[in-house]
Protein backbone atom coordinates (compact mmCIF):
# COMPACT_ATOMS: atom_id res chain seq x y z
CA UNK A 1 0.00 0.00 0.00
CA UNK A 2 1.22 3.30 -0.91
CA UNK A 3 0.91 6.23 1.22
CA UNK A 4 1.15 9.75 -0.73
CA UNK A 5 1.04 13.01 0.30
CA UNK A 6 -0.32 16.11 -1.78
CA UNK A 7 2.05 18.84 -2.53
CA UNK A 8 0.16 21.21 -0.30
CA UNK A 9 0.48 19.49 2.97
CA UNK A 10 2.49 21.43 5.09
CA UNK A 11 5.90 20.05 6.18
CA UNK A 12 5.14 19.85 9.71
CA UNK A 13 2.23 18.78 9.32
CA UNK A 14 3.56 15.90 7.18
CA UNK A 15 6.03 15.21 9.76
CA UNK A 16 3.16 14.98 12.47
CA UNK A 17 0.86 12.54 10.37
CA UNK A 18 3.36 10.37 8.43
CA UNK A 19 4.76 8.56 11.92
CA UNK A 20 0.92 8.14 12.89
CA UNK A 21 0.22 6.56 9.74
CA UNK A 22 3.02 4.53 9.59
CA UNK A 23 2.25 3.30 13.08
CA UNK A 24 -1.24 2.30 12.39
CA UNK A 25 -1.26 1.64 8.87
CA UNK A 26 -2.10 -2.45 10.15
CA UNK A 27 -5.64 -1.06 10.67
CA UNK A 28 -5.85 0.33 7.03
CA UNK A 29 -7.59 -1.96 5.27
CA UNK A 30 -5.83 -4.67 1.85
CA UNK A 31 -8.27 -3.57 -0.46
CA UNK A 32 -6.69 0.44 0.32
CA UNK A 33 -3.69 0.14 -2.51
CA UNK A 34 -3.36 3.92 -2.34
CA UNK A 35 -4.02 6.11 0.55
CA UNK A 36 -3.80 9.83 -0.19
CA UNK A 37 -3.12 12.56 2.37
CA UNK A 38 -4.84 16.42 1.83
CA UNK A 39 -4.50 19.13 4.00
CA UNK A 40 -7.37 21.73 4.40
CA UNK A 41 -6.87 24.91 6.30
CA UNK A 42 -10.06 26.36 5.32
CA UNK A 43 -11.98 24.24 7.49
CA UNK A 44 -11.67 24.43 11.61
CA UNK A 45 -12.30 20.51 12.23
CA UNK A 46 -9.73 18.20 12.58
CA UNK A 47 -9.77 15.25 10.38
CA UNK A 48 -12.32 13.91 7.54
CA UNK A 49 -11.93 10.13 5.26
CA UNK A 50 -13.31 9.18 2.10
CA UNK A 51 -13.13 5.90 0.15
CA UNK A 52 -13.85 4.45 -2.81
CA UNK A 53 -13.39 0.36 -1.89
CA UNK A 54 -13.95 -0.25 -5.92
CA UNK A 55 -11.06 1.65 -6.72
CA UNK A 56 -8.94 0.59 -4.29
CA UNK A 57 -8.38 4.13 -2.98
CA UNK A 58 -8.64 5.88 0.01
CA UNK A 59 -8.24 9.43 0.96
CA UNK A 60 -7.43 11.33 4.70
CA UNK A 61 -7.96 15.07 4.88
CA UNK A 62 -6.00 17.35 7.75
CA UNK A 63 -7.86 19.83 8.96
CA UNK A 64 -7.11 23.32 10.09
CA UNK A 65 -7.99 22.01 13.76
CA UNK A 66 -5.91 18.33 13.77
CA UNK A 67 -2.29 20.23 14.05
CA UNK A 68 -3.91 22.59 17.60
CA UNK A 69 -4.04 19.22 19.25
CA UNK A 70 -2.08 17.67 21.33
CA UNK A 71 0.00 14.51 20.14
CA UNK A 72 -2.16 11.93 22.07
CA UNK A 73 -5.80 13.97 20.67
CA UNK A 74 -4.27 13.64 17.16
CA UNK A 75 -2.96 10.21 17.38
CA UNK A 76 -6.54 8.99 18.51
CA UNK A 77 -8.20 11.12 15.44
CA UNK A 78 -5.74 9.01 13.32
CA UNK A 79 -6.77 5.83 14.46
CA UNK A 80 -10.91 6.91 14.57
CA UNK A 81 -10.47 7.45 10.78
CA UNK A 82 -8.67 4.55 9.99
CA UNK A 83 -10.67 2.32 11.57
CA UNK A 84 -13.79 3.87 8.85
CA UNK A 85 -11.76 2.29 5.70
CA UNK A 86 -12.31 -1.59 7.29
CA UNK A 87 -16.32 -0.99 7.77
CA UNK A 88 -16.17 1.16 4.58
CA UNK A 89 -17.76 -1.46 2.24
CA UNK A 90 -20.42 -2.59 4.68
CA UNK A 91 -21.13 1.48 5.15
CA UNK A 92 -21.36 1.67 1.53
CA UNK A 93 -23.79 -1.16 1.12
CA UNK A 94 -26.16 0.43 4.12
CA UNK A 95 -25.93 3.47 2.36
CA UNK A 96 -27.31 1.86 -1.28
CA UNK A 97 -30.09 0.21 0.99
CA UNK A 98 -31.60 2.90 2.13
CA UNK A 99 -31.07 4.75 -1.39
CA UNK A 100 -32.76 2.35 -3.28
CA UNK A 101 -35.32 0.78 -0.74
CA UNK A 102 -36.30 5.00 0.24
CA UNK A 103 -36.68 6.52 -2.58
CA UNK A 104 -37.83 9.89 -1.25
CA UNK A 105 -34.92 12.32 -0.05
CA UNK A 106 -36.97 14.61 1.66
CA UNK A 107 -39.07 10.94 3.34
CA UNK A 108 -38.55 11.76 7.30
CA UNK A 109 -37.99 7.72 7.51
CA UNK A 110 -35.04 8.44 5.36
CA UNK A 111 -33.56 10.56 7.25
CA UNK A 112 -33.72 9.06 10.15
CA UNK A 113 -32.88 5.87 8.82
CA UNK A 114 -29.24 7.65 7.42
CA UNK A 115 -28.55 9.19 10.77
CA UNK A 116 -29.43 6.13 12.46
CA UNK A 117 -26.67 4.12 9.84
CA UNK A 118 -24.29 7.68 10.85
CA UNK A 119 -24.69 7.35 14.47
CA UNK A 120 -24.15 3.27 14.65
CA UNK A 121 -20.99 3.85 12.42
CA UNK A 122 -19.81 6.57 14.26
CA UNK A 123 -20.07 4.42 17.59
CA UNK A 124 -18.95 1.28 16.04
CA UNK A 125 -15.81 3.31 15.73
CA UNK A 126 -15.41 4.90 18.23
CA UNK A 127 -15.97 1.83 20.18
CA UNK A 128 -12.57 0.86 17.97
CA UNK A 129 -10.46 3.07 18.77
CA UNK A 130 -11.12 3.41 22.22
CA UNK A 131 -10.32 -0.50 22.29
CA UNK A 132 -7.21 0.13 20.11
CA UNK A 133 -5.84 2.57 21.71
CA UNK A 134 -6.91 2.21 25.56
CA UNK A 135 -8.24 5.22 26.21
CA UNK A 136 -11.46 3.44 27.47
Amino acid sequence: MRILFDPKVPTEVRAAVEPLLRKWEWLIPTWVHQLTVFWNDKDSARISNLAEPEYRRAWIALLNGWLTNDSETRERDVVHELIHFPLEPLSSFAENLIERTIPNEDSAFRKWAEEELRRVLEGCTTDLQNAITDQR
